[in-house]
């Protein structure tokens, strides 16, 4: 018995101790509700995109997920910093495409593709604008994939050739803040494009 309460003890003197030396909030950034309607999603929905052989490729949509990220300025320091993020993932079992949208004091909204079991992103400074683009990034007034026109699409481009092992992994990415990522070029002139989005609510 003894034991048990000396253990006890030992647990709430613990709690105590970690709850008072957490630190203060010293800083912000959180997003606007304009840079959250940058990714068009509410969670669940499905999108498909169909290949330049005519394969089809379906992603289901999973929740979407408001989060704050603590950080402090050092690894001894008690008070944070805090960051906000909400981002959403669509699978289909073997590769994945998640979007992103993070407060910093330079936000950005994030395209994240696991394709053949690889990593690459690409990334917009928010709030996408055409006055806001930097380094490779471009403004599209309208584009055509797929038989239907696009209006107000970004491009954003990756080289990581030298960390590639095979031949095929993702050049180009084409952004819509109305129906998200339109198409993926690749390094062998092969495409993901668009084909549908199921809307409806699950």
């Amino acid at each position: 018995m003894k034991t048990i309460m000396r253990t006890f003890t030992l647990i709430i003197i613990l709690l105590i101790t970690f709850s008072c030396n957490k630190g203060k909030e010293i800083g912000g950034f959180y997003l606007t509700e304009d840079m959250k309607s940058q990714i068009p999603f509410k969670g669940l929905e499905t999108i498909s995109f169909i290949d330049s052989n005519g394969g089809i490729f379906i992603f289901s949509g999973g929740y979407r997920v408001t989060q704050e990220i603590e950080q402090t300025e050092c690894n001894s320091c008690p008070d944070y910093y805090v960051f906000e993020e909400e981002l959403i993932n669509f699978n289909n079992g073997l590769d994945e495409i998640r979007l992103t949208i993070h407060a910093t004091n330079e936000s950005y909204l994030n395209i994240r593709f696991s394709i053949d079991g690889q990593v690459f992103g690409f990334g917009f400074f928010s709030p996408l604008s055409r006055d806001n683009l930097k380094y490779q990034e471009q403004f599209i007034d309208s584009i055509t994939i797929n038989n239907t026109v696009y209006t107000n699409v970004y491009k954003d481009t990756i080289y990581t050739k030298e960390l590639m092992n095979n031949d095929q992994y993702p050049i180009y990415s084409y952004y819509s803040t109305e129906y998200g990522v339109l198409k993926i070029d690749f390094s062998d002139n092969s495409y993901w494009e668009l084909n549908n989005i199921d809307w409806t609510e699950k």
